[in-house]
């Protein structure tokens, strides 16, 4: 009997944490259609988190055409509502283990939280 790794349930919520930086534009996903672009689909977010050893991990939020945060050149707090996700394997990047992340929601978080980087003091 083999396992599939899409069959393992990942708790997303858990694995991405309660608060991550959005440190890109948020941009436009589109839906395909027997590999034709469609209408756009949402909006997915480029973010780093804590619980993630900080690499980046994008989320999409379907049904939102325009984005509900943005994006000013610096890392910006925000938080996500309904977190699913599942992980696969990328063969195409010598079979790495990604996660497919989705959410309902995305808002900005007052707090600020400190990005301590390798060789800073602060």
């Amino acid at each position: 009997m083999s396992i599939k790794l899409s069959d393992l349930s990942v708790n997303i919520p858990e694995t991405i944490g309660d608060t991550v930086l959005l440190v890109e534009e948020p941009r436009p996903y589109f839906n395909y259609v027997e590999g034709v672009k469609g209408a756009v689909a949402g909006t997915v977010y480029t973010v780093l988190s804590p619980c993630l050893n900080y690499e980046k991990q994008t989320v999409k939020v379907p049904n939102e055409t325009v984005p509900t945060v943005e994006y000013n050149g610096t890392p910006v707090n925000v938080s996500f509502k309904g977190l699913s996700g599942k992980a696969y394997q990328d063969f195409n990047h010598g079979g790495a283990i990604k996660l497919s992340v989705t959410a309902d929601s995305i808002s900005s978080v007052e707090h600020q939280q400190k990005l301590k980087l390798k060789g800073s003091e602060n």
